[in-house]
């Protein structure tokens, strides 16, 4: 068995099998010689095979040069077939953790026509799923992590009928997914926090910044969006993408706020300001209202820096602890 390809856009997998069956027919004995052991023929039109079934999207058997088909009978009546199928087969997937999912895809075999009683359907073999070899290198984006083969049987109007299934579990490579979308989101998060350490008179430089950031971000992740399945629930990447959004946008907000402040400050340096009026003046001392008069210029004064120092210790704190959390979370999602 090779897999082919994985398409999460589609939900779809295709692979190439060589699928060998086994069975026994008592119409088929014949005598023979020891040195005969089995009968090759090239053709199965002419004896009963079973009428098994995939679940398959797309499906088609080779005969290039010629039909790709293996017929063995045994003296004994056993008969071994192996056919060559291309199959392409749909898979249900969740896309909630992406990029950190784990895909479970199945490849179903059951009779179309014989019941339970009719047709037993088994695995041959303890281990009886051979993948190629470096199959993982045939994925660029998934890993094959790990199968398992069940049987059962399932209920449907006309009957009760065996099936067989292989399950598939697949991983996205993770590291690819952190060059192209986490860790540009996290460079312009980081550039962003430059704002704070220019000068608050520097006010369309500050701005010009945050606003760059905000856009080459929000570009960041259209191009991600336009790579990944269209779902309608919130994915992992979401949550990281908007959070990292939020941040960016906080700093050009604090940004327009110290601006606001600064004029404020301006402003009050060019007027003087009556902070008790006349009808007090008799009662209050002059050492108060000069102590009032400093006070309110001090608080005036140092707010803009105050705003800045704040969110030049903030801002990275709650980043970091952020990105500490979405990561020890994400990385602890198990299949």
């Amino acid at each position: 068995m090779k897999i082919t390809s994985v398409d999460d856009e589609s939900m779809l997998f295709s692979m190439d099998i060589r699928f060998r069956q086994e069975w026994k027919d008592d119409r088929l004995k014949y005598a023979t010689s020891n040195a005969l052991k089995y009968i090759t023929l090239d053709d199965d039109e002419y004896i009963w095979t079973p009428d098994l079934f995939f679940n398959e999207y797309k499906a088609y058997a080779h005969d290039t040069t010629r039909p790709n088909i293996l017929l063995r009978i045994y003296a004994d009546g056993s008969v071994l077939l192996s056919k060559r199928y291309s199959l392409v087969v749909y898979c249900p997937m969740d896309f909630s953790k992406f990029p950190f999912d784990h895909q479970k895809c199945a490849l179903s075999i059951s009779s179309f026509a014989w019941k339970e009683n009719d047709l037993i359907l088994a695995w041959n073999y303890e281990d009886p799923i051979h993948f190629a070899e470096r199959v993982d290198s045939m994925l660029p984006f998934f890993k094959l992590r790990n199968y398992n083969t069940t049987a059962g049987d399932k209920e449907t109007q006309t009957g009760i009928y065996e099936y067989l299934q292989l399950e598939m579990v697949f991983s996205r490579d993770l590291n690819q997914n952190l060059i192209r979308m986490f860790v540009p989101i996290t460079m312009f998060a980081v550039v962003a926090y430059g704002v704070f350490w220019i000068d608050v008179k520097q006010f369309c430089a500050r701005l010009l910044l945050g606003f760059l950031s905000l856009f080459a971000a929000r570009s960041s992740i259209d191009s991600i969006n336009e790579d990944t399945p269209a779902v309608s629930y919130i994915t992992a990447i979401d949550v990281f993408a908007e959070i990292s959004m939020t941040f960016i946008f906080a700093a050009v907000i604090e940004t327009i706020f110290v601006h606001f402040l600064e004029n404020r400050r301006r402003e009050s340096e060019g007027t003087k300001t009556n902070i008790i009026n006349d009808e007090e003046d008799a009662a209050v001392s002059k050492d108060l209202r000069s102590k009032l008069k400093q006070a309110k210029k001090w608080m005036i004064d140092n707010s803009t820096n105050k705003v800045d120092a704040v969110f030049k210790i903030l801002y990275p704190l709650l980043y970091v602890t952020f990105q500490i959390i979405f990561w020890s979370v994400c990385l602890s999602y198990t299949y």
